[in-house]
């Protein structure tokens, strides 16, 4: 059942209408499509696969952010791993090894900013997405590599630390770390 501001009954809501729908068990994300079906039976295998769409677009975020972790990690015991290899020879042929400094990795591409997102309500993340994802500099750009809906997690913080980058939350009260 769909009414407009003033409580009247609406058959039809068009883009930029105002309207209050009821009936729902749970609340559409911003931007998605409502269906109607013949039966229940038919709008309930129709959410059904909706769920499970969903259900399987976030495993791959999480596969990717995982992946990404692992990767980073990687990279850092090889670095470690060198440091060691490094410290045992020159201890066994008694030489002192010299302090090296830290190589910074010259790279003449733009920098890339890593962002973990997340926010209380759906509309703001997509809106932050949608601007950083417009934001065009030859310098530089904004990737998210994982955003939600929630309060932030424990993981959440790791996967921005470990993949070097920064974390963003919006309008989110908790912050649930063990």
């Amino acid at each position: 059942m769909m009414s407009d501001h003033a409580g009247k009954a609406v058959k039809v809501a068009y883009p930029g209408d105002a309207v209050n729908v009821g009936g729902w068990a749970e609340v559409p994300a911003a931007g998605e499509e409502v269906l109607e079906g013949a039966s229940e039976k038919d709008v309930r295998r129709a959410m059904e696969n909706r769920i499970r769409r969903t259900k399987s677009a976030a495993m791959v975020a999480n596969a990717e952010a995982i992946n990404t972790i692992r990767r980073v990690a990687k990279e850092q015991l090889g670095v470690d791993r060198a440091a060691a290899a490094e410290a045992e020879a020159a201890k066994k042929t008694g030489e002192q090894l010299a302090e090296k400094p830290v190589e910074k990795q010259v790279d003449d591409g733009p920098k890339e900013l890593r962002i973990v997102l997340k926010a209380d309500v759906t509309g703001s993340v997509e809106a932050v997405i949608g601007a950083l994802e417009a934001i065009t500099h030859p310098q530089a750009f904004a990737r998210v590599i994982h955003s939600g809906v929630g309060d932030v997690t424990e993981t959440d913080t790791r996967l921005a630390n470990i993949s070097g980058g920064t974390f963003g939350h919006i309008g989110s009260r908790r912050i649930v770390c063990s």
